[in-house]
């Protein structure tokens, strides 16, 4: 039986643009189910700019969906999460940052970029949240222009400590050549710890890990590449240190 983990979607109902009610969260909660999924980490936009999204609002949200999964009878946890926008000035509170930490463990975050570039100061923010005891995890870092065009800036901040989530979708060829290429490029070089769905909805932008593991295990292993989905997800939701090969 798997016992997989989606670390990355945007799963709540009405907070941003994912699932629009609870009748489309569950949808895509049996989709997740289907495929080997047993915990769904929910992870709506925070910090961003065309979202305005509170802590409250998120636990709010998260309780209502807990409560139609009991309702409904499904064998699935939804666990809280954020996927927060960077700010050059993140590490500044202490507070939030803790707060906004996967499952609420204090521990690892999972930090979103500028698409269109990687800020100069991003090293130090990393070392920053290091300091106060969090490991930022770089959301779809398959997807950011800066990194395509000069991958080893990703390697250099996973020497620094960072951890890296790549996008299933990115793995087969869903979202682009150059997102693919470079999914690759990390899978090759051990320096993706997650793959995630970053799924909204249940059709378009749809949960589904089982053929983005099956890719990674041509490259990986399929033992090595499983770990990406169980392994990885379920420490880093328990706030425990996975292994790293960097």
């Amino acid at each position: 039986m798997n016992s997989w983990v989606d670390l990355h979607t945007h799963v709540l109902p009405g907070v941003d643009d994912g699932a629009a009610d609870v009748d489309v969260s569950l949808a895509m909660l049996r989709k997740f189910r289907d495929d080997g999924v047993k915990t769904v980490v929910a992870t709506p936009h925070f910090l961003h700019p065309h979202f305005k999204v509170s802590l409250e609002l998120v636990r709010d949200r998260l309780l209502r969906l807990q409560n139609a999964i009991t309702e409904e009878g499904e064998e699935i946890s939804v666990c809280f999460g954020a996927e927060v926008r960077y700010r050059s000035d993140l590490a500044s509170n202490p507070e939030l940052v803790r707060s906004l930490t996967l499952n609420e463990t204090g521990k690892y975050l999972l930090l979103e970029l500028p698409f269109q570039f990687a800020p100069p100061e991003l090293p130090e923010v990393v070392f920053a949240l290091l300091s106060q005891g969090v490991t930022p995890i770089l959301a779809h870092a398959e997807r950011y222009t800066d990194f395509q065009e000069s991958p080893e800036l990703i390697e250099d901040l996973v020497r620094r400590g960072a951890l890296v989530q790549v996008t299933a979708g990115s793995v087969v060829g869903q979202l682009g050549r150059r997102e693919k290429k470079l999914s690759r490029w990390l899978l090759k070089r051990n320096l993706v710890h997650v793959l995630a769905s970053d799924a909204h909805d249940p059709k378009v932008r749809a949960p589904g890990l089982r053929k983005a593991v099956q890719e990674a295990g041509g490259i990986l292993g399929k033992e090595a590449a499983v770990g990406l989905v169980q392994d990885n997800p379920t420490r880093i939701i328990a706030g425990e240190p996975i292994p790293r090969h960097l």
